[in-house]
């Protein structure tokens, strides 16, 4: 994620986008391993990794609080690894 984003707890990003640059990722550095992983596991993964991440659901959509795709700041985390 340190290419695709970025921990700021004034952020969130819907879930579904954040999973989907996780598996554009995954596909673009040939990790089948991680291209497998459903979203349950990803979001697991996710919450287990980064415990200062939160998610809230309105309207149906699930956003995850605390971050944001670099397309909206070039400044990457050192943290995440993808």
């Amino acid at each position: 994620m340190n290419e695709t984003c970025i921990i700021d707890p004034s952020a969130s990003v819907p879930f579904a986008a954040l999973f989907a640059k996780f598996q554009s990722w995954a596909s673009d550095n040939n990790e089948w391993t991680a291209k497998a992983m459903s979203s349950k596991a990803f979001s697991v993964e996710l919450y287990k990794t980064f415990p200062e991440l939160k998610d809230r659901e309105s309207n149906g959509v699930t956003r995850v609080l605390g971050l944001k795709l670099a397309d909206s700041n070039p400044r990457p985390s050192e943290d995440l690894p993808f």
